[in-house]
């Protein structure tokens, strides 16, 4: 039997910077799905109760979102805030890594708390999660890690799995059905903790945190 979907209420103002169009779909199509609303935070999206920002260019993620903080309006974070900034770790060197975590845990505006959700190589692995348990297997080749992912998704579709805005978004909700967000949470336990070499991803504790309303 399936598990119900459920209808949460989350008090807590939840802020997702992300690195691009992927990550922005999952997080929108998760907020629309599990209803996950707040009476202080204004929707960015239609039915959408968090909201979600997707990053320019390359560079220093941390400092990026520090910048959007303290400038943007639409962002303006409480004490009560979390924030969460989501990328792959592709082809970043690991000392600029070690630099943003640092200064993630050091974010605090106005009290507001800070958590990078990073995934090697790929959020792509967290997708896959979906449908399989994941290992810590070695990297050596992003982009022929990359490639191995992609299809493995396709297989799970049903077709071609695509990072093109429009169709990416409906593959989401393929993804999200049925509740398979608890499989890929159970399914990345054992990759849950951050590594530079091996194929991981958080992104199921940060889910988990939020769907179990441990931000209220």
């Amino acid at each position: 039997m399936s598990r119900k979907k459920r209808h949460l209420k989350v008090g807590a103002k939840i802020f997702f910077f992300v690195e691009g169009y992927t990550e922005e779909n999952y997080f929108r199509k998760l907020i629309q799905y599990y209803k996950l609303y707040t009476a202080s935070t204004k929707a960015l999206f239609n039915a959408s109760a968090k909201k979600i920002k997707v990053m320019d260019g390359n560079g220093d993620w941390v400092e990026y979102t520090k910048k959007i903080l303290t400038k943007d309006p639409k962002f303006r974070p409480d004490s009560g805030t979390r924030i969460f900034i989501i990328f792959d770790k592709d082809q970043i060197p690991d000392k600029k890594i070690d630099k943003m975590l640092k200064d993630a845990d050091d974010l605090k505006v106005n009290g507001s708390k800070c958590q990078i959700g990073l995934s090697n190589c790929s959020f792509e692995v967290w997708l896959l999660a979906h449908f399989q348990k994941m290992t810590p297997k070695p990297i050596e080749s992003s982009k022929m890690w990359q490639g191995q992912l992609e299809q493995s998704l396709g297989k799970y579709l049903g077709k071609k799995y695509k990072k093109n805005k429009i169709v990416n978004n409906k593959q989401m909700e393929k993804i999200l059905s049925d509740n398979k967000v608890f499989e890929a949470i159970k399914n990345t336990e054992k990759i849950s903790q951050i590594s530079l070499e091996k194929q991981s991803t958080n992104i199921g504790q940060i889910v988990s945190d939020i769907l179990n309303n441990r931000y209220i």
